[in-house]
């Protein structure tokens, strides 16, 4: 079986190559960068074999371990031929030719552009880019195709059904296809490619003409680093949480298939959307040619031991991804908002306020959005004017949750808290997203991203179907969202002005600000200190030094400056251009180490209240104790 996955990010390196090691699986990756695909190349030792088929290597780092996973076949989408021009061109001119030892070898960009059907699509690119995405690989789309979404944000499945399947014609391209084999060759049909022209052909379904695909809505806890072009790092465990959401051509399968497992459709939570039964393949999901790519999909996805997967009845999943939405849309917000990683809002009462804000939202919000679902509760709005703003909350409030539902506020605050903890010493990807913007930055291992050598700036942040997702529910239930809203403008309004230069002129200005203010004087006669002596800066001593001295008086010789530590002194004598020496330690240290200092400082912090509050509670009892006795 061949998945084609789709981005080669974090997360997307890091299913692709646990889909990799399972038997009888290959992986193909789809990219759209012709950067990225050019630094895969080079990063192999095989970039190819000696068909021309291009090939790349991905390494993942767990623990200090690394696994390099090879073999891994790739593609581009949008126009690669310049990129094989560019390339060539560049070999030629260094090789004198293309015939040197060290020359990349030469690749055939029809080998790039493919052609052929995609049977399991796993997409994990960033929310913006996955509808002009999908767009390039639509005719390779069919009724018998699954779509695998695993990404940040909510609404992404609804803007791919929008825009290009709004109609599910599946189950009739499913009958016509049956009808035709029938005609052609008896039960077995014309075969895997004779079916797969007919939906290439094929006039209904919308997209490529094949129909509807089935799709498998994921999201992961994960936690995932890039480390370099094809080296990733796997720094928090977490899981693999999926549904399914099947096409008409499956359901009108299962509806009708003899001798089912379940006595009642309502039993079975591919066919009920609203089922809590946990869903297995046994059971629910019988083999057959519509069910196949499905099928072999989800079984493929439960063999990922290492990702932890679990497969959801489709509310229990959504639940678990209104949860992680919370999560994102306070920590994701603040940290890129502030430029810190999330262990720095561990212990600030001012960030615990912003999230119990949001959190607070997010479960007015979500509580609308349950008893909608349930048919307990209908806004006064929804009739008339579905797209009120928020500022006019509906008169009739939807039921609150109770406490201990986990999509009331206290479930989610004190999740939030537990996310932050546990990844305490992770950025957020969207200050991931935002660090390339700002070029002041150098290339560190925190900031490092394919982004700043490429000449196009990077995509967008997911901002938009994070908390604008919640923006989107609150105005359709009448609910107020200001909070996560400002958030959220506040996200786009740093990534408009760094995406303009403002960032970079304000670091520029204050950089030659300072730089000028600690510049020393290359001139003899100016007068060096040490650090802390009480002395004056350099430039007024030149100044009043050369306003007394006559023009053709001889320069001093350089004192020499004497450093005391401790008991022990040491004198040495010191250039006049020379700049006093600065300590380095705290521009070499990981910003993931101050993280953790800064989570130490805090726990210390607050172990010490504690105690105090201890001692104090300690006393007044001693002090009752007294006075009752005396």
């Amino acid at each position: 079986m061949r998945f084609h996955c789709l981005g080669v990010g974090s997360i997307g390196s890091l299913v692709a190559t646990n889909l990799a090691h399972l038997p009888s699986t290959q992986v193909r990756l789809i990219l759209r960068r012709k950067d990225l695909a050019k630094q895969l190349l080079n990063a192999s030792a095989d970039a190819a074999d000696p068909t021309g088929v291009p090939y790349g290597t991905l390494t993942v780092e767990r623990d200090g371990l690394k696994r390099r996973t090879a073999g891994l076949e790739m593609e581009l989408t949008k126009s690669p031929n310049d990129f094989f021009e560019r390339s060539s061109h560049a070999t030629t001119t260094r090789g004198g030719g293309g015939g040197g030892n060290g020359s990349a070898p030469r690749i055939d960009p029809r080998v790039w552009n493919r052609q052929d059907p995609i049977q399991t699509l796993v997409v994990t690119t960033k929310t913006p880019a996955t509808v002009p995405a999908i767009r390039h690989l639509l005719p390779r789309l069919s009724s018998r195709s699954t779509i695998v979404l695993c990404q940040n944000g909510m609404g992404v499945l609804e803007a791919l059904l929008e825009k290009y399947w709004p109609e599910d014609r599946s189950d009739e391209i499913e009958r016509a296809y049956a009808a035709s084999s029938s005609h052609a060759g008896g039960p077995s049909g014309p075969g895997r490619e004779g079916w797969w022209g007919q939906q290439g052909a094929g006039g209904g379904g919308g997209g490529g003409g094949g129909g509807r695909p089935s799709f498998v809505c994921a999201t992961t806890t994960h936690g995932a680093w890039r480390k370099g072009a094809a080296h990733f790092v796997h720094a928090g465990m977490g899981d693999l949480k999926f549904g399914v959401v099947p096409n008409r051509a499956v359901m009108s399968f299962l509806s009708s298939y003899p001798d089912p497992a379940w006595s009642d459709p309502a039993e079975n939570p591919i066919l009920n959307p609203r089922s809590l039964v946990e869903p297995t393949l046994e059971q629910h999901l019988p083999y057959a040619p519509v069910t196949s790519s499905l099928y072999s999909t989800v079984s493929s996805l439960l063999q990922l031991n290492e990702l932890h997967p679990v497969w959801l009845p489709l509310p229990t999943l959504q639940i678990a991804q209104l949860q992680k939405l919370a999560v994102n849309a306070s920590v994701n917000s603040i940290t890129a908002i502030a430029g810190v990683h999330n262990g720095a809002l561990v212990g600030s009462q001012k960030a615990k306020r912003v999230i119990e804000s949001v959190t607070r939202e997010c479960a007015d919000v979500f509580a609308a959005h349950v008893a909608y679902e349930q048919g307990l509760w209908r806004p006064d709005h929804l009739d008339d004017a579905p797209d009120a703003a928020s500022s006019s909350p509906s008169p009739r409030a939807p039921p609150a949750l109770p406490i201990s539902h986990p999509l009331s506020s206290h479930s989610l605050l004190d999740y939030t808290l537990r996310v932050l903890m546990k990844t305490s010493v992770n950025i957020s990807s969207t200050l991931s997203d935002l660090l390339p913007l700002q070029s002041n930055l150098p290339p560190t291992r925190s900031t490092f991203s394919l982004a700043q050598n490429a000449p196009s700036l990077p995509s967008r942040t997911e901002i938009e179907y994070i908390n604008g997702y919640v923006v989107a529910l609150g105005r359709r239930y009448g609910i107020r969202t200001d909070t996560v809203e400002t958030l959220g403008e506040l996200v786009l309004l740093k990534e408009e002005m760094a995406r303009v230069g403002a960032v970079d002129r304000v670091w520029q200005s204050r950089g030659a600000a300072s730089t000028s203010a600690r510049a020393p004087s290359s001139s003899p006669s100016a007068t060096h200190s040490t650090p802390g002596d009480g002395s004056a800066s350099p430039t007024p001593l030149r100044r009043r030094r050369a306003a007394s001295e006559p023009l053709n008086s001889a320069p001093p010789a350089p004192p020499a400056t004497t450093t005391v530590t401790g008991s022990a002194s040491s004198s040495s004598a010191v250039s006049p251009s020379s700049p006093p020496a600065q300590s380095s330690s705290s521009s070499s240290e990981h910003p993931y180490d101050r993280a953790a200092r800064h989570i130490q400082l805090t726990r210390e912090s607050e172990a010490r209240a504690r105690r105090r509050e201890y001692e104090r509670i300690a006393r007044d009892r001693d002090d009752r104790a007294a006075l009752a006795n005396g």
